[in-house]
């Protein structure tokens, strides 16, 4: 849906109603762009649960992700800093996916994806990083250093799904 949308210079976006139930809304102008034929189909529920774990200082933001990615077939983890991460991962609560913030009070998302990079590794590849500045020059550098997919903040969840699957299918 969102490859259509986009090709149509139209915008799609999700939020949850009143009711906890996700809600997916679409814009598309009157006579828009040619489509470009190029679409990648994601898939919105998981065949089998996956773990991930959201490190995220606002615990607004842990919630709203906890109960969008509960939704679509994952079992949510959750941290507040890239300390309160790196202790459940050193732990044995080994996520699939991570899923993490940059800027937070204690730990930031840069000290915990360089422990990632020297301590683990095989889970760096399997990390999105969720910011509010994409476009930050230091943003840019950590995304061609560890191979990360950026997603900016707010998240368009399509969007997130997409990176979740990219990094799912890497070895």
């Amino acid at each position: 849906a969102r490859a259509l949308v986009k090709a149509n210079d139209g915008r799609i976006w999700s939020d949850l109603d009143d009711a906890d139930h996700v809600v997916f809304a679409v814009y598309l102008p009157v006579g828009g762009a040619e489509p470009s034929g190029r679409f990648r189909p994601v898939p919105l529920v998981l065949s089998h649960s996956r773990s991930i774990l959201v490190v995220d200082d606002e615990e607004s933001i842990r919630l709203s992700m906890r109960r969008f990615l509960e939704k679509v077939g994952f079992e949510v983890r959750e941290a507040w800093s890239g300390r309160s991460a790196l202790a459940q991962i050193t732990g044995g609560q080994r996520p699939e996916l991570v899923l993490t913030d940059l800027r937070m009070r204690d730990g930031s998302g840069f000290w915990f994806l360089e422990e990632l990079e020297r301590d683990f590794p095989d889970m760096l590849g399997k990390t999105v990083i969720l910011t509010g500045d994409p476009e930050h020059e230091g943003v840019r550098r950590l995304a061609a250093q560890t191979g990360c997919p950026v997603v900016g903040k707010p998240v368009e969840m399509p969007e997130l799904l997409e990176y979740l699957d990219e990094v799912t299918r890497r070895d």
